[in-house]
């Protein structure tokens, strides 16, 4: 089962992600590693197999 999130790259460089009302900061090659985002996109939305959330680090029960 799949769930969407979204995201924008921070000036920093790491990557501001969105889940529902979560939001959290994720290192860049740990956000692109555990997604199909290109390394050059900059905000966006895309669709990850929800065991993918708590690897983001997002609190999520993948039992639901």
């Amino acid at each position: 089962m799949t769930s969407l999130i979204s995201f924008e790259k921070h000036y920093t460089g790491n990557f501001i992600v969105r889940f529902k009302k979560q939001e959290i900061i994720v290192l860049p090659r740990a956000f692109l590693k555990h997604t199909s985002v290109s390394p050059q996109a900059t905000s966006g939305s895309v669709e990850v197999d929800r065991e993918v959330l708590p690897q983001l680090g997002f609190m999520f029960d993948i039992r639901l």
